[in-house]
Parts: structure tokens; sequence; C-alpha cells
């Protein structure tokens, strides 16, 4: 799934080494470090040789330079690489990650894989961007060095790493959930949604109806509002009867009912989904405007979900204020709806249900289910005794 794994290449300190601690962590932090190495040569494999030297009493998780990532240790374990001490979040919390500065390396090319490769550990390990640290978060130490000696410096890498599409998730596109997933998902976060005007089912055919014609994704659009609704239990500001299912006009400091309301569950998907492609697309809407706040959003501003949150977005945009994590939140939403198990039906089922209910069959019964002669002979008889009848 993310091609910078093809460029790591384990090779693990040695247990028994006094740098390789060997606790137990879950990560939650990533810290970014430079390596103080400007010796021409001082690559990812000579830091490699470097760190499984007995006698060397700093530990790091993984060492980039422009062409190749050298992991030294197990995700699952700490390292000393922080400075903040023995039990200090920064050691026994973070990834740690140095960046070469070798003479002869393409530093440019170095930061680009880091950020890939920092991308990927957010995906893996749920770490958000504002946990990408620098070293000097934990310690005040000039590190990274060479990031911070440029003019907006750490700025400007976390913007390479926002930018980096390896693992951020596009608003327009293709829906890859299927109705029954968005129905499924829904109704285990809330048996009973205060939903007024339509069912559960009902409401994800409108979610995919209207996102389908605006090119945006319906599975996006229905997990941002079961995160706005709380899975359509409200409670906030926004309250059942408005069909408003994204919190449109649901400003801080608003009191109940303070927020945009819709005639009717439609209007109010409709108004979602322009908003959304407001964010993400400069494109014209296909429909004419229900949305109240349309013209107040930066076009393109957001073309990824991660990028609603304003906190997140690297052009000074979003959809929630202050947002931090906003669109992560969704995504891991998104990530489960498309991973809801579900029971595809048969194309003979609606035959069989038909059946039931024409009074020729009883019990329950699948369309791949073995028939019996028995079975086969009492259709056949019932069929036979209603054709008589009429």
């Amino acid at each position: 799934m993310f091609e910078v794994e093809k460029k790591i290449i384990v090779d693990l300190i040695p247990s028994t080494n006094g740098n390789r601690p060997g606790y137990k962590m879950e990560p939650e932090y990533i810290t970014v470090h430079d390596t103080g190495n400007t010796n021409k040569g001082a690559n990812a494999y000579m830091h490699s040789r470097y760190i499984k030297n007995p006698t060397t009493g700093a530990s790091w998780h993984f060492t980039v330079d422009d062409e190749k990532i050298y992991q030294h240790l197990p995700t699952n374990e700490n390292g000393w690489h922080a400075g903040d001490g023995r039990n200090g979040t920064g050691n026994r919390k973070s990834i740690g990650i140095e960046i070469c500065m070798n003479s002869d390396i393409d530093r440019a090319k170095a930061e680009k894989l880091a950020a890939e490769l920092i991308t990927y550990l957010m995906w893996k390990f749920d770490i958000p961007i504002g946990k990408v640290v620098q070293h000097n978060h934990w310690t005040g130490k000039n590190c990274p060095s060479v990031i911070r000696s440029r003019q907006n410096g750490w700025q400007n890498f976390i913007k390479l790493i926002q930018e980096s599409n390896t693992t951020l998730t596009p608003i327009m596109g293709k829906t890859e959930a299927k109705l029954a997933q968005m129905v499924s998902f829904a109704l285990k976060g809330n048996k009973s949604p205060a939903l007024p005007r339509c069912s559960t089912e009902e409401l994800a055919q409108i979610f995919i109806e209207e996102a389908e014609l605006e090119g945006v994704r319906a599975d996006v659009a229905w997990a941002q509002s079961l995160k706005e609704t709380g899975y359509f239990k409200y409670g906030g500001i926004v309250v059942p009867e408005q069909n408003n299912y994204s919190g449109i006009g649901a400003l801080n400091g608003n009191g109940k009912g303070q927020a945009a309301s819709f005639d009717n569950p439609r209007l109010g998907v409709r108004a979602q989904i322009q908003h959304l492609k407001a964010y993400a697309s400069t494109e014209p809407l296909k429909q004419e405007c229900v949305d109240p706040r349309f013209s107040l959003v930066k076009r393109g501003s957001s073309k990824y979900v991660e990028w609603l949150g304003y906190k997140n977005n690297p052009n000074g945009a979003g959809w929630a204020y202050p947002g931090d994590g906003y669109g992560h939140d969704i995504v891991k939403l998104v990530n489960f709806i498309t991973k809801e198990p579900i029971t595809e039906e048969h194309w003979g089922d609606k035959y069989i249900q038909k059946m039931k209910e024409l009074g020729i069959i009883t019990g329950e019964h699948k369309a791949l289910d073995e028939l019996t002669w028995a079975e086969f002979a009492a259709v056949i008889v019932k069929l036979l005794d209603m054709m008589m009848k009429k």
C-alpha cells in the first residue's frame, strides 16, 4: 500500500546492547532529529553500523538518507533519543527518526523520504500531525538543526508531510463503502437513531445519490455525519428536526437550534455534499446551491479529509475550527465503514421473499439452500391449488 515500506531496511540493534532498552512502547508521538554528522558518506547505512556498536549510548528507530531508510529498533520498543530522561514521554512514547546531513547528501530528497516515512507511521499507529514534533519539543535542543535553520523551516516540513498523498484521503472520488456497510456501521453505534423524517437506510441511500451527482465520496460524507451527530444521537447545538447532518452553521458559542435548518433530509444531505465539494474542488455545482455557507469557503483548500480541521490544513482553511484531528477522526470512521462485514444478498432471495408473501412457502429459506423432492412437490401442489381457486 505504501511505496516507502519498500525502502525500509531492517537492521536491528542486537538485543544484548545497552542502547536497546527493550521497554514495550505504544507510540503516541514521532520525534524528528538531524544526525548532526556532516562528514561525507555519513549516510543511513553508516549510522546503522554506528548505532549497533556496543559503546554507543543513544538509540532511535529509523535513519533516513536520500535513498534508503534503515530501521534500528522495533516500533513497539522505546529508544534513548529524546533527551528527556529514562521515563520521559519523548523517550518512552515516541518513534525517533534521524535525517542524515552528510555533505554529499541530496537533503531535499532526504526530507521528502522522511516525510513519506512519517505519513506511513502516522497511518500505521494512528498518530495525528499535531504529535509529530521536533527533538526541540522535548528538551529545547536546536534539533533538527538543518530544518530549524531555515525561515519557517519546521512549518514547511510539516506542510511537506501534509502534502504527501501516500496516506491522505481524497474527498472527491468514487465511494468505496456499500450501502449495507454504511447502514450496519451506523446502527452499531446507535440502534435507535434520532431521524424523524426517514430511516437510516433511506438516509444512507440519499447520501449515495447526492454524493454521486457532485463527485464526492458518500462514505466520507456519511462518516462526517456520524462524527458530527454522534451516530445520529445529537445532543449538541443541532437538533434532529433541522435535517442538518454535518453541523452547518453550528458555530462555537451558539445555543441549541442555532444552526442551519433544511426542509427535508435530502436538502440537508445536499447542503453537506455541496459544502464538502466547496472545500475539495473548484468545479461548479451540478445542482442549485442550497448550502447557506457555500460562498464563505475558500474553494479547493481542503482536497483531503485530513485537511478539514483548520489546525491541520496547510492552506489556512478548514471545516472545523480549531479542528485539530477533526479530519483524522473522520478517516478512521471511513476505514471502519469500508471494513464493516456484510452478507451479500443473492439475486434470488427477493423471489423467495415474494413466494413467502404469496403464501406458497413458509419458514426461512435462502437462494442457495438445497431443495428436497418433498419441498418441490409441496410448492407445485400449492401453486395448483391457487390456480384452481381463481
